[in-house]
């Protein structure tokens, strides 16, 4: 074999440098290793030679450049250490395996009888990663010089080999002819840490490195790492295998990083945003982590925030359940028929576990956080074979399952790439899944591959959109009533019996959330006939312990029914909203003398302080004052002037007295009761919505103070000409956090450290509302934050949280 054959299964092959190490890291996991160290060395004066080079070509001094080159073979070379604690290898392995081009042990297993293979596994604990045995020529893509370092549990001698890659160039000479320098030595003369206390393992040691390793280049090899280790599949997790990065010169800057990861935990995304204008661009940079352990944490965290699928595929069934936002939603258990005879043999699909997630908004708003980057750019449904992913299937720009061209099919029926995240996981021994192997062209299309396309395509993907799109209706425009719990629950059970109808297995065995038949019993009498049909359609195939529990709720629905009326549906509704106190009238009714006089007393109180305001400037104008002096005493007259718009719209509502000043009360339902009563008289072409308003807050507050800031928040949208404004409620830490939208103009970037500010305005308006909404929530213990434009499909325009204690 020619010796040139190293470029056509190294080089040529592996083209990008973070494969070629990750191909290496495999070869770590097939010697058993639990913990892999890359360590990068020396990378960094790459970047300083460069600003060298540039002042020595601006000075144009010919002596300083010689100088230059002096110092420059001085210093040490770049170098990259790969160090894991696996098996080592003996001379034998070495000479025999490890030298010779295209040995896999691995493939040999996979030759091996089934029997023999499954006692290999069980000794192991782990399946082989690669089966080609090329990964070893992968470093010729890093470097050319290359030592091994190796040594076996039995603490005898460490093995030294050094070659020279360059020197497998020559097309004449065989392959297993060209000399490598061997030795065998009783310490590695590298100082590091992790090579102090060496028992067995291998250690990898290329220079110099072809690449030049920046940050950014570096934060592109964690994220491919990340991507492509599967811990959930890996026997063991992340605690079995672990892979870390060393590269200290970029080690201060990390804790830097981690220092602002720190401080945005503790105050907010939001807040940390908003104390300085760099902090914006600061909390970019802070997710450019290079040093430290790898973890793949994003496939739990998107359990809780959005709707998934899981389906698992046995030899002789399959499991298909979906869950929303954590809750079980239903489960089906039918037979596996994705088989094949061909040419006397049968090909089948088992051993596998698929997990796809919806990405909601909120999901992608987590995932962009948590991750520093948006969704689109890490990945959509990836491939992994024994914990180790299939390139490119997944990527960003890879359509594997073809959803965009069912998404161009009919927008509203189909999920595209963007909207799902998720895996498929590939167990065992499994001869029907094999990596071609150049390493960035993917899958061989196989039949099981062409079957695993089928299932996706027939159950998953279709499963999962059909709930998204008919159960949640996530496709809802914005302006219309978003569904509530009881019409997911009935849209719900209604699509469980269609999907379920489709299953042809006449032994499936189905288990569904029976908690829906509680939600629907109140709400959904309208629907009887259609809810039952659909239920009985399901119990013959829920499994006997859970078919008792089902048939007594279908019963008691049924007896609900019939005593249920359209009258006693509606009392139980007007009861319903009876529930909270009734802080303002339906109706404008016209005011008694007693309420009269509450408002007259009011209107005369602030009427006396503007009278006492305007004595105070007329005083300081005759002692020579400028504009600029009485520019405060302006601010007060026009918060009494606000106070009194705002009586005008309670007087003829309020159930509450006026003359207290203060009432202890739910704040959220004054809110509410506030917009939905009295805004929509004031400005009759602004449309409200409140989300969350069935949470309770109770706190002391001054309902002229709470009015008067609504009236100049819808103002001030009112002048950015939106038409939509909404209002979200959250309780957080105890605390209850108000986040107001609309779908104005916003506000331009460079304004926005002066929009609070007294007296600054964009518009006709006088400058003070926002600075005004602000003294007054600081004087309530209370805050407010401009929270940028659309947040959390709150509008497109400007968007602020307000925090009250």
């Amino acid at each position: 074999m020619s010796s040139g054959i190293k470029n056509i299964i190294g080089k040529e092959l592996i083209t990008e440098a973070p494969t070629a190490i990750f191909e290496l890291v495999k070869n770590s996991y097939d010697a058993d290793a639990s913990n892999v160290t890359i360590i990068f060395e020396n990378i960094r004066k790459i970047e300083e030679e460069e600003k060298k080079i540039e002042e020595e070509e601006e000075e144009e001094e010919e002596e300083e450049e010689e100088e230059e080159e002096e110092e420059e073979e001085e210093e040490e070379e770049s170098r990259l250490l790969i160090i894991d604690d696996g098996d080592g290898m003996s001379y034998e392995d070495i000479k025999e395996k490890w030298l010779f081009a295209g040995y896999s042990e691995k493939k040999i297993e996979e030759d091996a009888t089934e029997l023999d293979f499954r006692d290999k596994i069980t000794k192991r604990n782990r399946v082989f990663a690669g089966a080609k045995g090329i990964g070893r020529f992968s470093a010729d893509r890093l470097g050319h010089n290359l030592i091994l370092y190796t040594r076996t549990k039995s603490s005898g001698p460490i093995h030294r080999v050094a070659m020279d890659w360059n020197d497998f160039n020559n097309q004449n000479e065989d392959f297993e002819e060209v000399d490598v320098d061997y030795t065998s030595i009783d310490k590695i003369p590298i100082e590091h840490p992790k090579i102090k206390n060496f028992k067995k393992g291998t250690i990898l040691e290329i220079s110099p490195l072809d690449d030049e390793w920046d940050r950014p280049k570096l934060v592109k090899l964690r994220r491919f790492l990340q991507r492509l280790i599967n811990p959930t599949q890996i026997p063991g997790g992340q605690n079995e295998f672990k892979i870390t990065i060393d590269a200290t010169e970029f080690l201060d800057e990390d804790n830097e990083f981690k220092k602002i990861r720190k401080r945005i935990k503790e105050i907010g995304l939001e807040k940390f945003i908003n104390e300085k204008k760099e902090n914006k661009r600061l909390e970019k940079k802070s997710h450019e982590i290079v040093n430290g352990e790898i973890k793949n944490i994003v496939f739990e965290k998107l359990k809780i925030e959005t709707t998934q699928i899981n389906c698992i595929v046995k030899k002789d069934k399959i499991i298909t359940e979906i869950i929303d936002k954590g809750d079980f939603i239903f489960k089906v258990e039918e037979e596996n028929t994705f088989k094949k005879i061909i040419d006397g043999k049968e090909k089948s699909l088992y051993d596998i576990e698929i997990h796809v997630s919806y990405l909601n908004r909120n999901a992608k708003s987590m995932f962009t956080r948590t991750m520093g980057i948006p969704p689109v750019q890490y990945g959509s449904i990836f491939l992994y074979r024994n914990g180790f992913r299939i390139q490119p299937l997944g990527d960003q720009e890879d359509d594997w399952l073809e959803l965009e061209s069912r998404k161009g099919q009919g927008f509203g029926r189909n999920l595209s790439r963007r909207e799902v995240m998720g895996r498929v996981e590939v167990n065992g021994v499994q001869p029907g899944f094999k990596e071609v192997s150049s390493r960035d062209r993917g899958i061989v299309r196989t039949t099981e591959y062409n079957m695993l396309l089928d299932l996706m395509r027939t159950k998953v993907i279709k499963w999962l959109t059909r709930y998204v799109v008919e159960g949640i209706d996530w496709d809802k425009e914005e302006e219309k009533k978003v569904k509530t719990d009881e019409e997911i629950a009935r849209d719900s059970a209604n699509l469980i019996s269609k999907l379920v109808g489709q299953v042809k297995d006449p032994e499936k065995n189905i288990q569904f959330n029976s908690d829906m038949l509680d939600i629907l019993k109140k709400r959904e009498v309208e629907n009887f006939p259609n809810l039952i049909k659909n239920v009985k359609g399901i119990i013959p195939f829920v499994k006997p312990q859970d078919r008792k529990e089902l048939e007594a709720k279908l019963n008691a629905i049924e007896k609900y029914g019939k005593k249920m009326t359209a009258g006693m549906l509606a009392y139980e509704s007007d009861l319903e909203a009876k529930e909270k106190q009734i802080l303002f009238l339906e109706k404008a009714l016209a005011p008694d003398t007693e309420v009269m006089l509450n408002y007259t007393h009011n209107i005369l109180a602030c009427s006396g302080n503007i009278e006492t305001y305007i004595k105070d400037i007329f005083k300081k104008i005759q002692n020579g004052a400028t504009v600029k002096d009485v520019i405060s005493i302006l601010e007060f007259i026009g918060f009494e002037n606000d106070k009194i718009k705002s009586l005008a719209g309670l007087v003829s509502h309020a159930e509450f007295d006026l003359q207290k000043g203060e009432i202890k009360e739910d704040i959220v339902s004054f809110i509410e009761q506030y917009v939905k009563k009295i805004l929509p008289e004031s400005f009759q072409r602004m449309r409200f919505k409140i989300i969350n308003s069935d949470l309770e807050f109770i706190k002391t507050f001054k309902p002229l103070e709470i009015s008067t800031i609504l009236d100049n928040f819808v103002s001030n949208s009112r002048k950015a000409r939106a038409t939509m404004f909404k209002i979200k409620f959250e309780i957080i830490d105890g605390e209850l956090h108000i986040f107001i939208g609309d779908n104005g103009r916003g506000i331009k970037s460079d304004i926005e450290k002066n929009i609070f500010k007294r007296g600054f305005t964009t518009t006709i308006g006088s400058g003070l509302g926002l600075n005004y909404i602000r003294t007054t929530l600081e004087n309530m213990e209370g805050s407010i934050d401009f929270i940028g434009h659309d947040f959390e499909n709150l509008g497109e325009g400007a968007c602020f949280e307000v925090t009250l204690k």
